[in-house]
């Protein structure tokens, strides 16, 4: 953006970008109540040191149940990347990034019976069980392990 004089303001190219890349998923039904699901997803960008854009992510889940007890289990590993604002103009160099990170995380849950609410649920949730040390913008850490225990009614 340049500001006047003379009016009115304008906007000024000052660089460009380019993102390629290619996504897939893979999901297979065991049975009504087993599944398992894979992805990947491969990022290449011009310039190179674009923020948020990791090379690679994969994840994998997987899913089932006995009865009104179901559990979910999913994990994902994120490549290193560079991060914050980069500079507009094309000689501008972004130099902050972020290491690669693998998360794990869980979910235990229990169908309630229909005289709670359709479908309601209460549900133990752990999340970042290897409690992996990531951050997703240098010098703020993400939680490590934690715990959430809730209900989902619904009616």
């Amino acid at each position: 953006f340049e500001p006047p004089p003379p009016p009115p303001p304008t906007y000024t190219n000052r660089g460009s970008q380019d993102t390629d890349g290619v996504e897939a998923t893979l999901r297979y039904e065991f049975s009504p109540a087993a599944s398992v699901f894979l992805g990947a997803t491969w990022l290449n960008g011009t310039p190179a040191d674009l923020p948020y854009l990791p090379d690679a992510s994969y994840v994998a889940g997987l899913s089932g149940g006995w009865g009104p007890l179901r559990y979910s289990l999913d994990a994902e590993y994120r490549s290193s990347m560079y991060v914050l604002s980069r500079g507009r103009a094309s000689t501008a160099a972004n130099t902050e990034q972020v290491g690669a990170s693998f998360l794990l995380n869980g979910r235990l849950f229990y169908t309630l019976p229909p005289d709670f609410g359709r479908s309601s649920e209460v549900f133990v949730a752990l999340d970042n069980l290897t409690n992996a040390e990531y951050e997703y913008r240098p010098g703020y850490p993400m939680p490590g392990t934690s715990v959430l225990v809730g209900v989902n009614l619904r009616f």
